[in-house]
């Protein structure tokens, strides 16, 4: 397995490279999943590369696939591509959060209220984060 993931071997041949990716991913999975249930959570799934959702949806479609609950969020926009990548899911979509909400969100980060990053992040924490993030003193330790 080690020579299918070498650079070279990728180089030469993807399949081999993506083939020995999968038996990796699914020997730590099943062996994880031996201990107790197993979540496997891939935050912005909307960035997935290609070989990365090739790689997803092998371990999902493998007969011999470990136990294992995937748990993706990503923009709305590209939940039905990524939907296509297992058979059996559940799709649940986020609303905005309620104004007063995003309000104490941003509230509890500035420490102090900002009306105008509230509105302009329409709710949507994620929006609202680079602002945040400009917006905010580091906390520094002494």
């Amino acid at each position: 397995m080690a020579a299918a993931l070498s650079p070279r071997a990728a180089v030469r041949d993807p399949q081999v490279a993506l083939d020995g990716a999968l038996g990796a991913l699914s020997a730590v999975l099943r062996g994880l999943s031996r201990d107790g249930p197993v979540v496997l959570a891939i935050d912005d799934a909307h960035w997935l590369d290609a070989s990365s959702r090739a790689l997803l949806a092998s371990l999902c479609a493998a007969p011999e696939a470990p136990a294992v609950v995937l748990w993706m969020t990503a923009d709305p926009d590209a939940a039905a591509e990524l939907r296509d990548l297992v058979a059996a899911t559940s799709t649940r979509t986020l609303s905005p959060l309620p104004r007063e909400s995003a309000a104490a969100m941003v509230a509890s980060v500035l420490g102090r209220p900002d009306a105008d990053l509230v509105d302009r992040g329409e709710g949507n924490p994620s929006s609202s984060k680079p602002s945040l993030d400009s917006r905010s003193t580091p906390l520094t330790t002494t």
